[in-house]
């Protein structure tokens, strides 16, 4: 497992007040423009970090249940949101379907600047088509390395472009570029 994708790797980070890039409204009006979303449809996002995915997707209609591995996040993520919000759940997902999803259960799974911390990204696109209603969607948002730029020191996450299309094989993908991110709606064939 990787030492980035676990609890005592970030409840410091957003302990000490980082937090990711902000959902912007080209983001949301991309999505909305590839995915259709209906009210009452069902998302899951996977390190959801202190929920602004979560808190857009419920606006647009969905009932959302947000997945982080990090409890400091997630103390963040309730306290930014109603009661009548996203649901909030402590789970890493590389021990398999967060408890209480069911398979063919999801419209939409979603891993925004989360899935390159992860490993097994196969199996783990693998257990998100598995979760998926048919017809739903897996939504990824990426660090590109070619298109990255970093500060000196800085460690980055980024996925080279070569690996980002290696792992869509065997899915529809819509793309769009925003910046250095890819976001890439998947789909079953």
């Amino acid at each position: 497992m990787s030492d980035r994708n676990t609890a005592e790797y970030w409840d410091p980070v957003y302990d000490e007040g980082r937090d990711w890039r902000q959902v912007c409204d080209a983001e949301i009006s991309m999505f909305t423009r590839y995915a259709g979303p209906q009210p009452g449809q069902k998302a899951l996002d996977v390190g959801c970090g202190t929920g602004q995915l979560a808190r857009c997707l419920h606006s647009l209609g969905y009932d959302v249940t947000g997945v982080e591995v990090s409890a400091a996040a997630l103390l963040k993520a309730r306290a930014r949101s109603s009661a009548l919000g996203p649901r909030w759940m402590q789970h890493d997902i590389q021990d398999g379907p967060p408890p209480g999803i069911a398979p063919a259960s999801m419209d939409v799974v979603s891993f925004r600047l989360s899935f390159q911390f992860l490993t097994g990204k196969k199996q783990i696109l693998d257990m998100a088509r598995g979760l998926l209603r048919p017809g739903g969607l897996v939504y990824l948002v990426l660090p590109v390395l070619e298109r990255e730029t970093l500060p000196a020191g800085r460690r980055s996450s980024a996925l080279p472009a070569a690996r980002i299309t290696d792992l869509c094989r065997g899915w529809r993908v819509d793309r769009w570029e925003l910046g250095w991110l890819d976001h890439l709606i998947l789909r079953s064939p």
